[in-house]
């Protein structure tokens, strides 16, 4: 990745890491491995899902809407399944 990280968040487990930042994207981590297991990028239309069931899976697609300025927030949820992002073009994603 290119660019200024400005924010990161480790999931429940500890097996993930969140990273945000002036790219306009979130980028998901396999921590142990230190790869990236996925990456949301802050345009419309089809995108990387980030919100499953099971965790995060390399095929799935739906529609999401990403930040157009820098991620300067995150955050899992409780269970690990869901990543919470705010950005500086005032909107929060889940």
């Amino acid at each position: 990745p290119k660019g200024t990280v400005y924010s990161v968040s480790f999931s429940p487990d500890g097996s993930q890491l969140a990273s945000g930042g002036d790219e306009r994207a979130v980028r998901v981590w396999d921590y142990a491995r230190r790869r990236p297991i996925r990456c949301l990028q802050g345009h419309d239309g089809k995108n990387d899902c980030i919100c499953l069931d099971g965790g995060l899976e390399a095929d799935e697609e739906c529609p999401v809407s990403g930040h157009r300025g820098t991620v300067t927030a995150l955050a899992f949820s409780p269970n690990g399944r869901r990543i919470a992002s705010g950005s500086e073009d005032c909107t929060a994603k889940v």
